[in-house]
């Protein structure tokens, strides 16, 4: 028998929204196109971690799933973290950075300090995400094998700029 198709998780856009205003994480079945929402909520921006629509983000930017492990991961820039909501409990944890707190410093979990995260990816092979840290100018790898450990792989903090290079902290990003 073949495989049921899975839900596609997306972040749920109304255009235009006011500053502050959030984003609902939401399934959307393939074949019937029936949306369901998995955490957030339209509102105020703020940060809460929790189940369902309990949870709260603060323009979150992009996301990416990890299928084997039915994950969503959320670069929340405006809350300077890393969520995680589970696609079977709906629950929203952080798992890298501390919300509210910009800033720049590698480490695991709270330890590390993103300065506005706009674009993540999730590499299956390694099963490491990759974050395009905005206003550090850094792209940063985050290890969910290591206690969720940051990782600056190329740029450098807070030195915009335009170039390439064979080295990653020789790189620069605007």
């Amino acid at each position: 028998a073949a495989a049921a198709p899975q839900a596609q998780a997306t972040l749920a856009r109304k255009a235009p929204k006011p500053p502050g205003a959030l984003a609902a994480l939401q399934a959307v079945r393939p074949l019937s196109g029936v949306r369901t929402v998995i955490a957030g909520s339209d509102g105020k921006g703020a940060f809460v971690d929790g189940a369902g629509t309990a949870a709260r983000f603060s323009r979150p930017s992009e996301m990416t799933v990890d299928y084997g492990r039915r994950l969503v991961f959320v670069a929340d820039t405006r809350n300077h973290c890393i969520r995680c909501v589970g696609l079977e409990s709906g629950v929203t944890a952080t798992v890298a950075g501390r919300a509210g707190t910009a800033g720049f410093a590698d480490g695991a979990g709270a330890a590390a300090l993103f300065s506005s995260p706009s674009g993540i990816f999730f590499e299956p092979d390694s099963g490491v995400l990759y974050v395009a840290d905005r206003d550090n100018h850094c792209i940063r790898a985050v290890d969910p094998k290591r206690a969720y450990e940051v990782r600056t792989v190329c740029g450098a903090p807070r030195e915009p700029g335009m170039r390439d290079a064979q080295i990653g902290s020789l790189a620069r990003f605007c």
